[in-house]
């Protein structure tokens, strides 16, 4: 459903997340990222978002952001 949700994002006022979690490594988290980077629209796969270059990005692209290791991310901006 969240991937349907993606290629109609332009017409809704709120977008939902998708996240993928998982207590062990190696449990197929990355695996997943990569086949809904190939069912999403404008998708791409990102590790270490950082900078005014991302925000840039988004702005000029607007994809469907697919941050792996996402918990590495969020720690290091809390």
């Amino acid at each position: 459903m969240w991937i349907a949700f993606a290629w109609v994002h332009d017409i809704a006022a709120f977008s939902p997340i998708l996240i993928i979690e998982s207590a062990d490594s190696g449990e197929g988290k990355t695996a997943a990222s990569k086949a809904i980077a190939l069912l999403t629209p404008r998708s791409h796969i990102i590790v270490e978002p950082t900078g005014p270059a991302f925000y840039r990005f988004i702005d000029r692209v607007h994809p469907t952001l697919i941050i792996d290791d996402a918990d590495r991310f969020t720690a290091a901006s809390a």
